[in-house]
């Protein structure tokens, strides 16, 4: 896995108990040191908004990911990304988020799967996204979300 992977958050039985119910969150980054901080930053936006952010293996409702257009490698590691998320959780939903979306979203979009592709200033609105699109809410998913 990626070393800039968000890594598995740790908690006890009564955490975990608390979790129940809550729409799950894993965010994936790509690229450069600065994006794995923004990483965080996001999810950490949606743990504020009530979801409950789980280890990318796990299987999330919603999947992040954060990318990067420095490197090649970056780019063409995205689509490959989205395929593992949907391996781990079929119905999640994938959103594309970074600097690669911000220059190439109409190929993003193409990734079957992703269901959201944000560029870099809308990355710290995400929840109200996909809210709005109607796809998810911190207390579990919900109907269909578009491009």
């Amino acid at each position: 896995m990626n070393p800039y992977s968000i890594p598995e958050i740790e908690g006890d039985l009564q955490t975990l108990d608390a979790r129940k119910g809550q729409a799950k969150v894993a965010v994936y980054t790509l690229g450069c040191k600065l994006n794995y901080a923004d990483g965080l930053s996001i999810r950490k936006t949606f743990e504020d908004r009530g979801y409950a952010p789980v280890n990318f293996e796990e299987g999330a409702d919603v999947y992040i990911i954060n990318t990067c257009s420095v490197t090649d490698k970056a780019d063409r590691k995205c689509a490959r990304v989205v395929r593992q998320a949907l391996k781990h959780s079929p119905q999640a939903k994938v959103v594309v988020v970074g600097c690669y979306a911000q220059l190439q979203p109409e190929q993003i979009a193409q990734i079957p799967g992703v269901h959201l592709v944000a560029g870099t200033e809308a990355k710290w609105k995400l929840p109200e996204l996909l809210e709005e699109a109607g796809s998810t809410s911190p207390n579990g998913p919900s109907g269909p979300c578009s491009h």
